[in-house]
């Protein structure tokens, strides 16, 4: 309706009194091409805000999770761990090269050990216990702000947290 009637407005402002034949045929050419539109118009900045923030995640932690290669030797050194476990069967005591690897605590090895189950020994698979765990922590960050100040401190929060160069490098 806010639409409409902001149309209606320009129309009457650019074509004349309402009731005019021309006023009718821009209304329905305008509602036929941009009537999806209306619907933007009633989006509170709350929802729009939220929406940007999960893009942002998104291409912070998500975006291209599984193409390149394990270039970081941590990543790989625990990728490698995880391989290890899994072809011996052992799921509780970490090996690196046949050697006790108690670098990271058996949760994230647990983690790794399903989705390298799931996935098999890939990039992605290796890279998605680190990514669940960062949204977990833009998660919990969200929440305590929201907790103990509002919805606007704790997006915020969640935003500077996402924009550092460490969260965003090592994510």
């Amino acid at each position: 309706d806010l639409w409409r009637a902001a149309c209606a407005q320009g129309i009457t402002r650019y074509y004349g009194p309402p009731g005019g034949v021309r006023q009718d045929e821009m209304l329905d050419q305008i509602n036929r091409s941009f009537g999806r539109l209306g619907a933007l118009a009633t989006i509170d900045r709350s929802t729009l805000l939220s929406a940007g923030s999960i893009l942002l995640l998104w291409i912070v932690v998500l975006w291209r999770l599984g193409y390149p290669s394990l270039w970081d030797s941590d990543e790989a050194h625990y990728a490698e761990a995880t391989r290890e476990m899994l072809a011996s069967g052992n799921w509780m005591v970490p090996t690196y090269n046949g050697q006790p690897f108690f670098d990271k605590p058996i949760l994230f090895y647990l983690g790794q050990l399903l989705t390298f189950s799931l996935l098999g020994p890939t990039e992605l698979a290796a890279r998605l216990v680190p990514a669940v765990s960062a949204l977990g922590l833009f998660a919990g960050v969200w929440w305590l702000g929201s907790r103990f100040f509002d919805s606007g401190v704790a997006a915020l929060a969640v935003l500077m947290l996402a924009f550092l160069p460490a969260t965003f490098a090592l994510s």
